[in-house]
């Protein structure tokens, strides 16, 4: 019954998605850990990576996030604003070596699976993106039944972050405007943000009372710039995309 579940939500959460353009795609769940270091996951996170190594000397990782495969997807040919948004989606599995003592239930597990999506697209792009994120899950979890709060996730000061000061403040001032103009009530979380961005997520209650986040929308600016993606701009000239995150469900251990 749970395998029939999982599968369903999978399929209910990827219509939604492939209404909107998106391209379903397939990334390996073992990598060098090059592609970690590159992306700053290693270097903010390393006690969440699995380590593995091979005859040959490689050091390899369980993924611990999908972004970064997306990133290679992307820059495999080069793109045109022509070819602007690309969308990929992908329902797969992340791998985090979380400590025992804060392993619990389905809420939090060392293998997560994400109905994960990826945007590639323009600074003029972006509020259209995310408007078609928030009226999904939006619609998708008022035909659940369930009743969300809206959280904007932002850094603090701590130096658990990639990219500069200044980025921040702008990708955080787009955020605050876009669920302004959606008229979105919401609360703040500092300290809350992914360590590439800013965040919308949108949290449920449980039975206790306990708020967790289940849809989420991430604004990343950092991450195009690590892996040096580019698209060639209506003038000729190379520009540098803006990267949306989105899960609908979220982690459907969690969301179970």
């Amino acid at each position: 019954r749970g395998t029939i579940l999982r599968e369903e939500l999978s399929r209910f959460t990827e219509e939604f998605r492939l209404n909107r353009g998106y391209e379903k795609v397939w990334i390996p769940h073992i990598a060098k850990i090059d592609t970690y270091k590159m992306s700053g996951h290693y270097e903010k996170f390393p006690e969440l990576l699995k380590f593995t190594s091979t005859e040959s000397g490689d050091e390899l990782a369980l993924k611990p996030v999908n972004c970064p495969h997306h990133t290679q997807i992307y820059s495999a040919k080069p793109r045109s604003y022509r070819d602007l948004p690309v969308k990929y989606l992908e329902t797969t599995t992340v791998y985090r070596d979380e400590k025992s003592g804060e392993m619990g239930g389905l809420n939090r597990v060392r293998a997560i699976t994400q109905d994960d999506s990826h945007v590639f697209c323009t600074e003029e792009q972006v509020e259209q993106v995310f408007a078609e994120l928030i009226e999904d899950a939006q619609t998708l979890y008022m035909m659940l039944g369930l009743k969300l709060s809206l959280r904007l996730s932002f850094r603090d000061d701590g130096d658990s972050y990639l990219g500069e000061l200044s980025t921040w403040e702008r990708a955080e001032s787009s955020i605050k405007r876009l669920a302004e103009q959606f008229n979105l009530e919401y609360e703040v979380g500092i300290g809350e943000a992914a360590i590439y961005g800013p965040k919308m997520d949108f949290m449920a209650t449980d039975a206790l009372g306990r708020k967790t986040q289940l849809a989420t929308v991430q604004l990343d600016y950092a991450q195009p710039e690590r892996f040096d993606l580019e698209y060639t701009a209506e003038d000729g000239t190379k520009k540098r995309p803006i990267m949306v995150h989105c899960a609908l469900l979220g982690s459907l251990e969690r969301f179970l």
